[in-house]
């Protein structure tokens, strides 16, 4: 039996509703659709194919597209970046550059819903950091 594009939709918001739960969010729904709403944000494209698009607009201008087959790397994308916002929130005391405190924030906070994008989002955090070190 193949799974309709409904199908595949309604089992990614399963998870991100179950994720959610993790941290302590009563939530039931994605926060985006499966077609640009036309005031900017993500939407989900799901192709025939499998493929799963998470596509960023602003103006109704494609502003991003990250494409997958898998549920897991989706969903990493659509938290990374609440994980991201989630440690961003704290405020780092006398500290140059805010990254020190944020990106062990982060990390801390994806691992609580998959301790396995911890080291995913850990590799991202090194790439930056070698592009662009802390500043003392």
């Amino acid at each position: 039996m193949e799974i309709t594009a409904s199908d595949l939709f309604k089992n990614i918001e399963d998870e991100y509703i179950r994720y959610r739960k993790k941290w302590g969010q009563n939530v039931d729904r994605l926060p985006f659709g499966r077609r640009p709403n036309g005031a900017g944000g993500y939407h989900l494209e799901i192709h025939d194919d499998g493929r799963m698009a998470l596509v960023g607009t602003d103006r109704d201008m494609e502003t991003e597209r990250r494409e997958t087959c898998s549920i897991d790397e989706l969903l990493y994308w659509i938290f990374q970046g609440s994980a991201n916002s989630r440690a961003g929130m704290y405020q780092p005391s006398e500290m140059k550059d805010p990254r020190q405190a944020w990106f062990p924030k982060a990390l801390d906070e994806i691992e609580k819903l998959n301790p396995a994008w911890r080291h995913r989002l850990e590799l991202e955090q090194q790439e930056i950091l070698r592009k662009h070190p802390f500043s003392n």
